[in-house]
């Protein structure tokens, strides 16, 4: 796509013409695949190359419900020294059950600049929407 229309680039009164512009949501636990993204497009697309780096990920749908059909069981001994099924909750996705830390998504920011990429959709200061 870099190939055929180029780095992003705007009208006078600040309307996109033209251009990529890369959204990168960044996941919880996984910012070293972010950088490593930042990099590569640094490296093979262009460091002029328009940036978004998303924190809006939050758990969803599937993302931290028990798994259907399977349950981890443990055995634990009550006072009294019967044993008693206490049922652990396996849930799927486990690994992105949480929203991304502010922390993830600066050190993929800090890793695009070290990169040489340099433009960037800032995030709203107002709690709104870029538009």
């Amino acid at each position: 796509m870099h190939e055929q229309v180029g780095d992003l680039c705007f009208t006078a009164d600040g309307i996109a013409k033209k251009g990529v512009l890369v959204r990168h949501l960044v996941m919880p636990g996984h910012e070293d695949e972010g950088k490593e993204i930042m990099k590569w497009l640094a490296e093979n697309v262009s460091k002029d190359i328009m940036v978004h780096i998303m924190e809006q990920y939050f758990p969803r749908a599937h993302v931290g419900k028990e798994r259907r059909g399977r349950k981890n069981v443990d055995v634990v001994e009550s006072v009294g020294g019967a044993a008693s099924p206490d049922a652990k909750r396996d849930v799927r996705y486990s690994e992105i059950n949480r929203p991304v830390d502010l922390d993830e998504v600066s050190a993929v920011r800090r890793a695009a600049e070290e990169a040489g990429l340099w433009r960037f959709i800032e995030p709203a200061r107002h709690a709104g929407f870029n538009i």
